[in-house]
């Protein structure tokens, strides 16, 4: 995980670095934020093709059919 914009204006790249912008006894290091895999998961579901124009997903793995949510039933 980089630190690098900690001390930059802006949004925070996740949660524990927004923290440590505003507790500065907080090392990020030393602190694991699983959104970024999420959001890296989700991005390879949501654009298959893309990742694997990037390398980022094998050109054998078919892509993931997302799964319908079914309608709300009105009663």
């Amino acid at each position: 995980m980089t630190t690098s914009n900690i001390g930059s204006g802006g949004w925070p790249v996740n949660d524990i670095n927004g923290l440590a912008r505003r507790l500065p006894e907080m090392d990020p290091t030393t602190y694991y934020d699983g959104q970024a895999n999420e959001a890296y998961e989700a991005a390879l579901v949501k654009w298959p093709v893309l990742a694997r124009l990037m390398g980022l997903a094998s050109t054998s793995t078919p892509a993931p059919t997302p799964t319908p949510t079914p309608a709300p039933t009105q009663t």
